[in-house]
């Protein structure tokens, strides 16, 4: 069974439709979009977080048995949002989307990026997450992080 947690109230599901206004997740739960802000997936957990903003700013997690699915809906995502901001995330995905809402409901504006490059690479010296280095705090914990 495939689950969707939207704002923290978990729902199974099998169907999801993308419409440029709405998320629709088994004809009975709608979730009004204005934009979905970013797309954070495991594939290791087959789990996608959605960033979402509407009247305020939460998240839509969609957690799948199988790993087609779960490419299934990630690449009808992408085809469905283009501009959407897409990232592959390790097992601490929860955590790290968690933090991006925390941060945009403080109106701070922040990026999701994929480091690839080692040299370029910073840790939490809190948590130990990788860190974007560009951006002075831990997405994490919070916590500051050094340049």
């Amino acid at each position: 069974m495939n689950y969707c947690i939207v704002n923290k109230k978990p729902q199974q599901f099998q169907t999801i439709e993308f419409g440029e206004q709405n998320l629709i997740i088994e004809n009975k739960t709608s979730v009004a979009v204005k934009e979905i802000y970013a797309c954070l997936h495991c594939e290791e957990l087959r789990n996608i977080t959605l960033i979402v903003k509407s009247d305020q700013v939460y998240n839509v997690t969609l957690v799948f048995e199988d790993v087609k699915k779960f490419q299934k809906i990630l690449k009808s995502l992408q085809e469905s949002y283009p501009t959407m901001e897409v990232s592959q995330q390790n097992k601490k995905i929860n955590g790290y989307a968690a933090a991006v809402i925390e941060k945009l409901r403080e109106g701070i504006e922040t990026g999701i990026v994929d480091t690839k490059e080692q040299d370029n690479i910073k840790y939490c010296p809190i948590c130990g997450m990788e860190c974007d280095p560009n951006i002075p705090y831990c997405m994490e914990c919070g916590a500051e992080v050094q340049t």
